[in-house]
């Protein structure tokens, strides 16, 4: 608890530590969040002091001071505004913008509107409210403390209340690309597929496993991008251009379609969201007709990796064709799947192995020879 006293001037005529109209500077004293303090605040006005110590008591700390208007509709609209100015693509911020506004729903129910009466257990009663597996409430609550990190580092709230959440167990599954069969399985099903939609969905499926693309970007891509037998992935940070070779089946399906566009997939109208939707169905159709068990267009990712990690090429290679920002992350998913880390560990244990007994002469197969005179043992009478 925080006290506001005067400590008056001697040309002061007041002596009352509690009186507020002479201009003899202000100091407080007390105990807050676990700390002394005796100090003087620089003003000679009560009103103004009283506000300062107010701030502290809201903020829980000693000379930090927050602004307690700040709603959480205006920092829900300012959060989107600054991840608009930064250039956050737009499913980064689509994504921002479901979860804050599932939080303003949530608020409003709850009575609240000013952002620092949102704590800890108002936050753990929202996260309950959350639909869809573990992973997908990890990604959101790390979007949700990203959301409240934002809002303390300008003051708006004491700390970050979103820290406090316990952490979501994710069960990682292991990676499944397809094999062989698979692979010849998916491809059968397109020669069945619609006559009319069959070249383009063949050219899809086979760029997603030549490239190692994610399904929006293979939606989206562009002519451009294809440059007789190898397809241009992205741009490294350092400004290096990655591009990765195609097969010729890949150059013959691509080949086949008509270039009525800059996109190869896409129109070029309309949301891009929409397109891939659309293309999830039609390879949900395909992978049915195939009778593949947990198909989706990621496998294809991951088919790409692995067979290159079983060929021997190494992860940081395998890193870059992939786009990921780290080889932490390819490591996160790929390693089991590293040839060189696996011949080691076989190494490593069959290292452990006794070594095997030499083998037992032989006395059945060929009949010992009877000792000569010069080696025979002579036996004393």
């Amino acid at each position: 608890m925080l006290h506001l006293y005067r400590r008056h001037r001697v040309s002061c005529s007041h002596r009352s530590a509690l009186y507020r109209r002479c201009q003899c500077p202000i100091y407080v004293k007390g105990t807050l969040g676990g700390s002394f303090i005796r100090m003087g605040l620089d003003q000679t006005n009560w009103e103004a002091a009283s506000r300062i110590i107010n701030d502290w008591t809201a903020a829980g700390s000693i000379g930090q001071i927050i602004d307690i208007s700040t709603t959480v509709l205006a920092a829900v609209g300012a959060f989107i505004a600054d991840a608009e100015g930064r250039g956050l693509s737009d499913v980064t911020i689509a994504k921002y913008r479901l979860m804050l506004g599932r939080l303003q729903g949530f608020c409003a129910n709850e009575g609240i509107a000013v952002l620092r009466a949102v704590d800890l257990d108002t936050l753990t009663r929202f996260r309950a409210t959350w639909p869809g597996g573990a992973l997908a409430k990890s990604k959101t609550q790390e979007r949700l403390r990203g959301f409240f990190r934002w809002c303390a580092a300008r003051k708006w709230i004491g700390e970050n209340p979103a820290e406090g959440l316990s952490s979501i167990k994710v069960q990682q599954l292991p990676t499944l690309p397809f094999t062989e069969e698979e692979q010849n399985q998916i491809i059968a099903a397109v020669d069945t597929y619609h006559p009319t939609y069959r070249d383009r969905t063949k050219a899809m499926l086979l760029l997603l496993r030549w490239t190692g693309l994610r399904i929006r970007d293979a939606a989206t891509i562009e002519w451009a991008r294809v440059d007789q037998d190898r397809v241009f992935l992205y741009t490294q940070k350092t400004r290096t251009p990655v591009y990765v070779p195609i097969p010729a089946s890949l150059d013959q399906a691509l080949g086949k379609l008509r270039r009525e566009n800059p996109y190869v997939f896409w129109s070029g109208r309309g949301n891009p969201k929409s397109t891939v939707a659309d293309w999830q169905r039609t390879l949900r159709r395909v992978f049915g007709i195939a009778k593949i068990d947990n198909g989706h267009a990621h496998r294809f990712r991951d088919t790409f990796a692995v067979e290159l990690l079983l060929k021997g090429v190494d992860i940081h290679t395998v890193s870059i064709l992939l786009g990921h920002s780290s080889v932490k992350i390819t490591e996160r998913h790929y390693a089991p799947w590293v040839k060189e880390r696996q011949t080691r560990l076989e190494s490593v244990v069959r290292g452990t192995w006794p070594a095997p007994a030499p083998p037992a002469p032989s006395t059945t197969d060929t009949p010992a020879a009877p000792p000569t005179p010069e080696s025979a043992e002579i036996v004393p009478a």
